[in-house]
């Protein structure tokens, strides 16, 4: 039986004497899609900081195809895994094609220029997320949604069997939402591997083979989306009380809140 490409083997971590995660084990098969939820401070960008290889465990092992991360360079880390991050304003002026081009930066040698095929490798990568039409634009000209998919194809482009997704979702409008997520379910069938940190309790719910529900920095559950997402769990994770409804297949979560509406007076 094959190694999964990535695997956090009981990892404790986080910055100082004190680990943020606590005991935390998942191990995330080619071609499966894993969400990591939890409230804020939980731990779940710890978790994708330790996946990544840029935060090294306190206790416990990073594991890529069933090796221990600690005894591969930073290079060989970033051929294996690629990050798409929270979507973020660009900071210098550039186009669409040279941000996505950068994906291939753990593939040069010092000081090398992008090839004509790392050019072809960003150009497919865009028609992968179905932004070819955007090649030539300035990537601050574009939407939220647009902005996405771009970096998603720069994560494409870099290449590796596994993807870490932080919040790919957020600022997002509901139609964005949803590409996003059918992306990221293309690529799972395509055979990645794919974690991703989301807030989005149903979305995470329908996309997903698996949950890991965190918080305080340790798990609260792991496993199928009906059995993770459950009132009680909800209560011990986000202190909130929840009804959870199955409809057509589906899994939705539902916040008990008091009635809000103004008042006759």
């Amino acid at each position: 039986m094959a190694e999964p490409p990535i695997a956090l083997d009981r990892v404790t971590a986080g910055y100082g004497p004190c680990g943020v995660l606590r005991d935390v084990t998942l191990a995330v098969a080619a071609g499966e899609m894993v969400g990591v939820l939890g409230p804020n401070g939980a731990g779940k960008s710890t978790l994708l900081r330790v996946a990544s290889g840029v935060l090294r465990p306190q206790l416990g092992r990073l594991l890529l195809d069933g090796r221990d991360a600690a005894k591969w360079t930073a290079r060989e880390i970033a051929r294996t895994v690629a990050t798409l991050p929270q979507e973020t304003a660009p900071v210098f002026p550039s186009s669409v094609l040279e941000t996505v081009l950068l994906g291939r930066f753990p593939w040069h040698a010092a000081f090398s220029f992008e090839s004509e095929d790392d050019v072809g490798a960003a150009e497919d990568a865009l028609r992968a997320v179905e932004a070819g039409h955007l090649r030539d634009r300035d990537l601050a000209s574009l939407s939220g949604g647009e902005r996405q998919r771009v970096l998603l194809a720069r994560a494409l482009c870099q290449g590796g069997r596994v993807l870490l997704c932080d919040e790919p979702t957020a600022h997002l409008d509901l139609r964005h939402q949803a590409d996003v997520f059918a992306l990221l379910a293309r690529l799972r069938d395509a055979g990645r591997a794919i974690v991703v940190v989301t807030h989005d309790l149903d979305l995470a719910a329908r996309a997903c083979d698996r949950l890991l529900l965190i918080a305080r920095g340790e798990v609260i559950a792991h496993g199928a989306p009906r059995d993770v997402l459950t009132a009680s769990n909800a209560q011990i994770a986000f202190g909130i009380t929840v009804s959870v409804r199955e409809q057509g297949g589906a899994i939705h979560v539902v916040r008990e809140t008091p009635d809000l509406q103004r008042k006759n007076r």
